[in-house]
């Protein structure tokens, strides 16, 4: 398996391939799909979320069984847990034709009882079962417990090395707009070129990071306003409108009026 580089370059080939968002991980791996959610997930992330899952459902993959492990969850918040059970609601007729059956791992406390929750309040009717126990999961729906060892080796050290990830993407959504590296370093209490380097060791990097969360946020502006191309990109902190453009056809392949076309039925 190698990481995606972007969330459309993993929409557009996903075998084979991972994508690691801000307190969650999505593998395709035939003949399973696995979805891992830790942390506490805010809701600005579930459209980009449920983009990255509903490859399940869009791409060209042949009927498989679907892991879903929310042991790590540490908080799930009320608009978050609504906005989840939104999608799957929306997601039941299509899963029919391509998963199986569907195994969730849950944690303990009061996040692992609303993780749980989720199916009975949206009346799944497919082959479904809840565990605590990951490695009976996987039996049940027919896995190499290799693969789920696998899975939980990537999704730990994901979590061991994303800690400075998670601020830095705390700190963009705080502040809105981004700041420079050099005002954000200053805000962890270290210099540009230290907090390079810990992004470095975290496989990631302050332009890298910046590009995600600003891509994330220009896809979901673009997919329910009508908002001008020209605002988007001065709030997202573009000098221009044409700069935005070219960077956004560079992440996405295609144009922001593209996208947005593709995205409102046009």
């Amino acid at each position: 398996m190698r990481e995606a580089e972007s969330p459309e370059a993993y929409l557009a080939s996903p075998l084979g391939k991972y994508y690691v968002g801000p307190c969650y991980l999505h593998i395709t791996e035939a003949p399973a799909c696995a979805t891992f959610v830790w942390g506490t997930p805010e809701v600005e992330a579930v459209p980009l979320f449920t983009k990255v899952v509903n490859v399940e459902l869009t791409a060209d993959l042949p009927p498989h069984v679907a892991f879903v492990d929310f042991s790590q969850l540490v908080a799930l918040t009320r608009p978050v847990f609504e906005e989840g059970t939104r999608y799957l609601a929306g997601a039941q007729d299509p899963s029919r034709e391509r998963v199986l059956k569907r195994a969730m791992v849950f944690g303990k406390g009061l996040s692992g009882t609303l993780a749980a929750g989720i199916y009975p309040v949206i009346g799944n009717d497919l082959p479904y079962q809840g565990f605590t126990d990951p490695f009976a999961a996987a039996a049940w729906l027919g896995i190499p417990a290799e693969s789920v060892e696998c899975w939980i080796s990537l999704r730990d050290s994901i979590m061991r090395r994303s800690e400075i990830i998670r601020e830095l993407r705390a700190r963009f959504h705080a502040q809105g707009a981004p700041a420079s590296a050099e005002s954000i370093a200053r805000s962890f209490g270290m210099s540009a070129r230290t907090m390079q380097r810990k992004l470095k060791e975290a496989g990631s990097s302050f332009q890298l990071e910046l590009d995600r969360y600003r891509l994330a946020l220009a896809m979901e502006q673009l997919s329910v306003s009508a908002t001008k191309v020209a605002t988007i990109a001065h709030g997202l902190g573009f000098r221009t409108a044409n700069h935005f453009s070219v960077w956004f056809r560079k992440q996405a392949g295609a144009s922001p009026a593209q996208f947005r076309a593709s995205k409102m039925g046009h």
